[in-house]
């Protein structure tokens, strides 16, 4: 943030002296920061202007004071010798300026956070949606000591916070692109919702002094700006599908290169792990798995407090949708059995009969493991 660190850059690099590299640094980070905050702060004046015709003129006398003070300590300065730069009250009037725009950030976030609709994902219900069946029992198969078929999502949802720390090294995944582009999307919804509270009060303020043209036009602006916002949300959402397709395929990728199994005797590992546990297969509850939501009030919390102070959680919250179907499951087992049974013509004769290769090739050494890992 400016208000941190922007003078550091600047000597950082250089042992105190000046760096044109920090230079850079410290002007892209002022720039991050003033541009966005001004630019929606002159929004807001915009937006209040027009949908309730608000002006400030109380804001004139404190203007005016301002000049005369900067006035008299620049004559002041002039006349004293001080510091020796008549720019000294510029420099005085950008750190107010910098100081009243870190305000509005504050007050910005503060929006974010506050203002509804608030956007609550799920990334067990995601990774749920993406992951097919084969890769699922992959992952059961990989994954030691899983209790019950949901902890494999959660496991996904780990990994995926693991390749948030790696991409601060390799900016060039594809993760890292497309999580700070679903940030980006959410930082433009916010600002959207800022502005939508602010022409509400304009409306109340203009109707105050009976300005019935503030209702229509408040109307229009709230239009313009939800439009604005499903647009923001879904790009928001379709980043975020993107960060979970990008772990995925990282996910298999670091699973096959793991061991010296293929794909196919991973899925009948998984096989098995299914079959220990029939009811991972069958319907739980009819709950809906939708890994997004809008939240307008957190029902959830007062539900979740009245269950506390009664003694307990209604376990009944939180199931999710069968997992892999039984009709599913017998198709993935026959086809399984099937290529087993029927190998491609240009298979070596060691995936059909492993063990008829593994004696004559070398019987008095281990030359099994050198095969399946081929």
């Amino acid at each position: 943030m400016l208000h941190r660190n922007f003078f550091s850059p600047l000597l950082a690099d250089s042992g105190g002296g000046f760096s044109f590299s920090g230079f850079q640094q410290s002007f892209h980070d002022a720039w991050g920061f003033v541009f966005p905050n001004g630019m929606l702060l002159l929004l807001c004046l915009a937006v209040a202007w027009y949908v309730g015709r608000v002006k400030i003129p109380s804001l004139r006398t404190p203007v005016d004071r301002t000049k005369e003070g900067v006035a008299a300590l620049a004559k002041f300065l002039e006349e004293s010798n001080l510091f020796g730069s008549k720019l000294f009250p510029a420099v005085i009037l950008l750190m107010a300026v910098l100081a009243a725009l870190n305000v509005f950030s504050v007050l910005r976030v503060a929006a974010h956070n506050v203002l509804p609709p608030q956007l609550v994902t799920m990334p067990a219900n995601l990774y749920q949606r993406h992951v097919d069946a084969d890769l699922f029992l992959q992952m059961l198969a990989r994954e030691p000591g899983v209790k019950y078929p949901e902890e494999v999502f959660r496991r996904l949802h780990d990994y995926e916070r693991q390749m948030e720390h790696e991409a601060e090294d390799d900016p060039s995944l594809g993760s890292y692109y497309w999580g700070r582009d679903a940030g980006e999307w959410a930082g433009y919804a916010g600002d959207l919702k800022l502005l939508a509270a602010v022409a509400a009060i304009s409306c109340l303020f203009g109707l105050r002094q009976r300005r019935w043209g503030s209702i229509p036009r408040c109307l229009v602006t709230a239009g313009l700006l939800g439009v604005g916002y499903v647009y923001c949300l879904t790009k928001e959402l379709y980043a975020r599908e993107q960060v979970a397709y990008s772990v995925l395929s990282s996910y298999q990728k670091k699973m096959l290169e793991a061991g010296n199994a293929d794909a196919s005797q991973l899925m009948e590992q998984g096989m098995r792990v299914m079959e220990q546990h029939p009811g991972w297969a069958e319907t739980m509850t009819s709950a809906s798995t939708a890994w997004w939501s809008l939240r307008w009030i957190d029902v959830n919390f007062y539900a979740r407090t009245l269950d506390l102070l009664r003694g307990g959680i209604n376990e009944s919250r939180g199931k999710m949708h069968p997992l892999i179907g039984r009709d599913q499951l017998q198709s993935i087992k026959e086809r399984l059995a099937w290529e087993k049974a029927h190998p491609p013509a240009s298979a070596p004769a060691a995936q059909v009969a492993p063990a008829a290769l593994v004696i004559p090739a070398a019987p008095a050494a281990p030359a099994a493991p050198v095969l399946r890992s081929e």
